[in-house]
């Protein structure tokens, strides 16, 4: 599915494609791990051509929540909120401070993710 999402994205650039492409399922942990790094060292390749894209950042902040990748996850995650606000965003950012024991930094962004549309 990965392949067929990817070329998919090659021949016309789709956000929903794109939050897509982050879902990787169900797989083991470690397989989990591998599969989202891939994905990450794709979708940075798109960065070259889509640096201005929110969905694109945010699938790369989800990706490399997968990875357990935190401080990269966050600055993409940050990055895409900066070209305009989403939920997703927002909330995953909220788990990966919850995460790293950032109570009041979580709460914000749960609070902000729910007065999203």
């Amino acid at each position: 599915a990965r392949e067929v999402i990817e070329r998919s994205l090659i021949a016309d650039w789709s956000a929903a494609l794109l939050a897509i492409y982050a879902d990787i399922g169900k797989l083991e942990p470690q397989r989990l791990r591998e599969e989202a790094r891939a994905r990450i060292e794709r979708a940075e390749r798109w960065l070259r051509d889509h640096a201005e894209d929110a969905q694109l950042l945010a699938t790369l902040g989800r990706l490399c929540m997968v990875a357990e990748l935190w401080g990269k996850a966050q600055n993409y995650l940050e990055a895409s909120l900066s070209l305009g606000e989403s939920r997703a965003a927002h909330q995953e950012l909220a788990r990966l401070a919850e995460r790293e024991g950032r109570a009041a930094e979580a709460q914000k962004h749960f609070r902000r993710a729910g007065e999203l549309p």
